[in-house]
């Protein structure tokens, strides 16, 4: 199912009546359970369930969405079709009228992802209100098919007949054969695709990189891994410049940030498919693929390092205004042979050569014996034992409600670009 390139016009017909529905009625919903409910279209009932109404409707009411826009933006024609994405997951994506929003299909571990991420992401947006995580509105399902609706961050509606380019970087080293490949510019742009810089003034710059890091220190604290920077780069188009009442400092005008200069352009940017998390099964595809490639070339790491490489690339990538760098800002391949590559065999010996019980093959050499000196004794560890979380009356861990998490001090990996001074 998640591989048909596109679904039929009646069902993208009742998904949409779902969820206009699900959105239109919540309020009568004062928990998160997952609520069953129908609705009419085409003469016939659609059921359908709802995941953490009430959740999400905080998360609208956070951002301003009034209810009667939202359900007009997903009032659609019956032409309407859903299209595959570009992801190797086969997920399935839908527009909003005016491209506003999108609606994604998703598998059944991003959807436990969600719903355990969700009211801890909620508390941290309530917090950090200039975040560049894309925003989650809403999640129901339609028969065995869950559904999330995002904002759309690269949305250009307010610079119409500028189509920007498109970027979706990780970080990640191109792996051996896949470096600066012929690319498509009607599609998007990888890492490997990226051979330029991205300018922006110094002010803004540094409050780019501090809610990157605080983002991605969240991210990680949540187990999660394989998200990435979507930036949506297009020009500034001519005459006063149009304010959004978005929250975040990062979408106001013209929905993204002004960059000025001899070409001015305009960036859309944000943090997006950040629902894949560091499960068992992630662990043995880590250990199994580090004994072909370097971790440096993997999506599937540890969340700590992923966030560590990831700000390390975002720190090379974004220069200040007029700044030369020193080297470009592509990631190069790993230069070491994988192991599918056959190595060079030594030359044996004749079978002959040596008559001993080695074959043909003569000992190696014992290395003459070296003084034994002790290694240093290490210092004393003074351990302190970890906190013993409290259990509940029937021996079960109890849940810490809070949506509190644990930052981790970011540390780049290394330094090939001159330090920024702003």
């Amino acid at each position: 199912f998640f591989f048909d390139c596109a679904m039929p016009r009646a069902h993208v017909g009742e998904v949409t009546a779902a969820l206009i529905h699900a959105v239109y009625h919540d309020t009568f919903i004062n928990n998160d359970d997952l609520t069953e409910a129908t609705v009419q279209y085409g003469g016939e009932l659609v059921e359908y369930k709802v995941y953490m109404p009430q959740t999400f409707r905080q998360i609208r009411t956070m951002h301003g969405i009034r209810k009667d826009d939202f359900c007009e933006e997903w009032s659609l024609e019956d032409n309407q079709e859903m299209s595959k994405g570009a992801g190797r997951s086969g997920s399935l994506f839908l527009r909003s009228r005016n491209s506003q929003y999108i609606l994604k299909s998703l598998l059944k571990p991003e959807v436990k992802v969600v719903t355990t991420m969700l009211q801890p992401y909620s508390y941290y947006l309530q917090q950090n209100g200039s975040s560049l995580l894309s925003r989650m509105y809403a999640m129901f399902s339609v028969g065995k098919t869950v559904y999330l609706v995002q904002g759309n961050i690269a949305n250009t509606q307010h610079i119409r007949g500028v189509k920007p380019r498109i970027y979706d970087l990780k970080g990640r080293v191109p792996k051996t054969g896949k470096f600066m490949r012929e690319h498509d510019p009607d599609k998007v742009f990888k890492d490997n695709d990226t051979d330029h810089h991205f300018e922006m003034d110094s002010s803004k710059l540094q409050n780019l990189m501090q809610q990157v890091i605080s983002d991605t220190t969240f991210l990680a604290s949540r187990g999660v891994l394989d998200y990435s920077l979507l930036v949506a780069v297009a020009s500034k188009p001519h005459g006063p410049p149009v304010y959004t009442d978005s929250r975040s400092s990062f979408h106001r005008e013209f929905g993204g940030v002004v960059q000025e200069g001899p070409y001015p352009k305009v960036y859309f940017i944000g943090i997006i498919d950040m629902l894949t998390a560091w499960t068992p099964a992630k662990k043995i595809a880590n250990f199994c693929k580090t004994t072909l490639w370097d971790e440096s070339e993997l999506s599937t790491v540890n969340p700590e390092y992923y966030a560590t490489r990831f700000l390390d690339y975002m720190h090379q990538l974004w220069v200040p205004t007029g700044m030369q760098p020193n080297v470009p800002p592509f990631l190069l391949p790993s230069p070491k042979p994988t192991d599918f590559e056959k190595k060079p065999k030594q030359p044996k010996p004749p079978k002959d050569s040596y008559p001993g019980p080695y074959y043909g093959y003569a000992p190696p050499p014992m290395p003459p014996p070296m003084p034994y000196a002790p290694p240093p004794m290490a210092p004393p560890v003074v351990y302190s034992p970890p906190a013993t979380p409290k259990k509940s009356k029937f021996g079960k861990k109890s849940k810490n409600p809070s949506p509190e998490f644990y930052p981790i001090p970011y540390t780049p990996m290394s330094a090939p670009v001159s330090p920024i001074v702003y």
